[in-house]
């Protein structure tokens, strides 16, 4: 019996390798052949046949909706522990509230060099950065779905914008929908996304760079995400680009989290401030047939 599930898994990444070969030829054929309609790819509206919309927030008012959002972190520290825990370093940001700022067609996740202290584990650090984080943790969470996000990423290099999906009640399972960043050789035209989950004890991690071959900084676009039991599948301007097997521990719903980030490995000039502009938010669960 174990053999067969062995064999039968073995077969399932095969297909779902050249299933991604597919997918990643035809985009670069779309864009090398259609890549002044590439930009009208994206929906119109928040209507996809066969899916209700759960969740939505169009950012059309000058001020976040507090009943959708929470600034900072879903755990609840201003910063990200494992620096310190791990390596006895100061972390590299600060989740502050001055770092979102709601215009009235998108809000904005500003990162900005301004030093913040604080204490941890009986000790003081100095937190170089302050950057803009969203999560949806007291509002809504969602077990399988669709996933959507409409924004431009930070002109500036050394920066690390993310759209993903969280656990409040167990890490993982963790979706990143998109991470980009724009540091690296050509890094505003790649999206990174990744899978994390547990095997035997261990957290594994499936990441996958695409060379979209577009400045994502230049104007909006759209980054989507379809989990189900059977396969995770994120989509660029709501095309598919990859195809993963959903892990075995994906039990728990997830919320969303938006922020912009510094890339701790970038070792060059950051223009700061900048920010990561965000025109919409948007979750779908499939209709019952």
């Amino acid at each position: 019996m174990k053999l067969k599930s062995t064999i039968g898994n073995y077969i399932e990444d095969i297909k779902i390798f050249f299933w991604n070969l597919y997918l990643q030829f035809r985009y670069r054929f779309m864009l090398k052949f259609m890549r002044k309609k590439i930009y009208y790819f994206f929906r119109k509206n928040n209507k996809i046949e066969g899916w209700i919309l759960t969740f939505f927030d169009e950012f059309k008012s000058y001020s976040l909706d507090n009943s959708k959002w929470d600034k900072g972190s879903h755990y609840g520290l201003r910063f990200h522990p494992g620096s310190i825990e791990q390596e006895d370093e100061a972390p590299t940001e600060w989740y502050s509230d001055d770092c979102v700022e709601a215009a009235s067609t998108h809000v904005k996740l500003k990162a900005i060099k301004k030093p913040v202290e604080t204490f941890y584990n009986r000790k003081k650090w100095r937190i170089e950065h302050q950057i803009g984080m969203i999560n949806t943790s007291k509002s809504f969470s969602q077990k399988n779905g669709y996933f959507e996000i409409k924004a431009t990423v930070p002109a500036s290099e050394g920066m690390w914008p993310v759209f993903w999906l969280a656990s409040s009640h167990v890490w993982p399972p963790e979706i990143d929908v998109f991470e980009i960043f724009t540091g690296e050789n050509n890094g505003k035209h790649r999206m990174r996304s990744n899978v994390h989950s547990v095997e035997q004890d261990r957290v594994k991690i499936k990441p996958t760079t695409i060379d979209l071959g577009l400045d994502l900084s230049k104007r909006p676009y759209t980054y989507g995400c379809e989990w189900d039991n059977d396969y995770i599948k994120f989509y660029f301007q709501g095309q598919l680009i990859r195809v993963v097997r959903t892990p075995m521990d994906y039990s728990f719903p997830m919320h969303i989290v938006v922020n912009n980030s510094v890339d701790p490995e970038y070792n060059g000039p950051i223009e700061f401030p900048n920010h990561m502009s965000v025109f919409y938010v948007r979750a779908y669960t499939k209709k019952r047939s």
